[in-house]
């Protein structure tokens, strides 16, 4: 009956079944009792479930009732990896080498955890060992990659280029080896790999646009990737210029390349990411708002009848103090949206109508579209509430987001208001006893500037 359920736990953990897994165990330990089984097995319950320190528990459990060996020293090492304790790691899987017990094919495993330990304590000289030693054996491409990587941190380029040259036909390797690249110290290390790797003009240079982002040089990003869009006229490229030129704090080469994208047909597919692109690159451009209002409007106007671009055109306009561009543009709520962007909409107008004092409009919004309930919502209906007259509704969403700046405050008035001095006390109290806990309180600066208010008018 042991060996049944034990077949049964083993089938469980490989297709990663761990709670029938569990459940199993539960029994066989009924059955059995703590024996090796339980051991192996529970530890690897934990492992897929990613509980390392109860793998370490179990297995030292196990070691003091005299069970020992290179499973359970293999275990204890996986779990020693996971939480990262690479010395500790790195003693169990030496131990598991020297284990007579350990099979000639399970070799190349340990010595590739090991590599993997020397790599996380920064010890290239140890990795390059074993990985050379797995190689010696068998072809592995994870391997070649890592080995790769640690000739590459200890400066050995040549060897790097040895380990690497058979990935290069490997797309996912081709990307990881790219990647690695890019952080290197020598732009010239980056060139002689994209001319192993026979990449595209246009690719090398988005590569080398990344590579210089990577080592804080905007400007030589910026100017690859405009290298690129004459290559590619690809709107996402020109966008991409133009936002390097201005972190690079060369605008009017960026304005030069924005008026570009102005000029860009809008795609068929996808028009509210061409919009994204355009807000992007408008954002980095540091217009005055007469002429920023007129970019808008164009984008806008490309943007068509997109709800997804007119959303985001509103919200780039809320994020930039142009709530009565945003109001506008908003007013008219297209039929037959779906419900999450009818939603959206009526979040961006309620804040639109809440910023230009349209209080009536964004109270009977937020109503008529609940299914936001979240706490933003709730703090928009508060002010909404309080700002007409509706100080029961206010207090009721105030007092239910607490702790919050905007809602204590909302809070405070109302119990002023109605004379109830002790609550409107105790809301200040409350919100003091969660400063001093340093909870995240949203509005802080408000608050406090609202306490400042009330400290100036009690002194006077």
């Amino acid at each position: 009956m042991d060996m049944l359920i034990q077949d049964q736990i083993v089938e469980c953990i490989e297709q990663e079944h761990l709670f029938e897994a569990s459940t199993l165990l539960e029994k066989y330990l009924r059955l059995e009792g703590k024996d090796e089984f339980y051991y192996l097995a529970g530890s690897d319950i934990r492992l897929g479930y990613e509980d390392y320190q109860g793998v370490c528990t179990l297995l030292e459990e196990a070691m003091e009732t005299g069970l020992t060996g290179p499973l359970i020293w293999e275990r204890i090492s996986e779990a020693e990896i996971g939480l990262e304790n690479y010395d500790q790691a790195g003693f169990w899987l030496e131990k598991v080498l020297e284990s007579q017990d350990l099979g000639q094919e399970d070799e190349p495993r340990i010595l590739f955890d090991l590599g993997r330990c020397a790599i996380a304590q920064g010890n290239y000289e140890q990795a390059v060992i074993h990985f050379e030693d797995i190689l010696l054996e068998e072809d592995n491409e994870e391997t070649r990659f890592l080995l790769g990587m640690s000739y590459g941190e200890l400066q050995m380029y040549e060897r790097m280029d040895d380990a690497f040259l058979g990935l290069l036909d490997k797309p996912e390797y081709r990307d990881r080896i790219l990647e690695y690249m890019m952080y290197q110290d020598s732009p010239e290390i980056l060139l002689d790999y994209l001319d192993q790797a026979d990449f595209t003009e246009f690719d090398r240079l988005l590569a080398f646009s990344q590579y210089w982002l990577n080592h804080n040089s905007p400007l030589d990003a910026a100017e690859a990737m405009e290298e690129a869009w004459t290559l590619e006229h690809d709107p996402e490229v020109l966008a991409s210029a133009v936002v390097l030129y201005g972190q690079a704090g060369d605008i009017r080469h960026g304005r030069r390349l924005f008026l570009a994208l102005m000029d860009v047909e809008k795609p068929e597919t996808d028009p509210g990411h061409f919009t994204a692109l355009q807000l992007e690159a408008l954002e980095e451009m540091q217009y005055a708002d007469r002429t920023c209002r007129k970019y808008l409007e164009a984008i806008l106007r490309k943007g068509g009848d997109d709800p997804d671009s007119t959303m985001q055109c509103a919200q780039f306009c809320l994020n930039h103090d142009m709530a009565d561009v945003a109001y506008k543009i908003l007013s008219r709520n297209p039929e037959n949206m779906p419900l999450t962007r009818s939603l959206e909409w009526c979040r961006l107008l309620s804040l639109a109508c809440l910023q230009i004092e349209h209080y009536q409009e964004a109270y009977h919004c937020l109503k008529a579209h609940q299914g936001l309930k979240d706490r933003m919502y709730r703090k928009n209906l508060a002010i909404a509430s309080y700002c007409t007259g509706r100080s029961r509704e206010a207090l009721h969403e105030s007092l239910a987001i607490l702790p919050d700046g905007i809602g204590a405050i909302i809070a405070f008035l109302v119990y002023d208001e109605r004379g109830e001095q002790d609550k409107a006390t105790e809301v200040i109290r409350q919100m003091q006893k969660a400063l001093a806990k340093k909870e995240p309180i949203e509005d802080i600066s408000n608050f406090i500037g609202f306490l400042e208010e009330i400290a100036e008018k009690t002194a006077a």
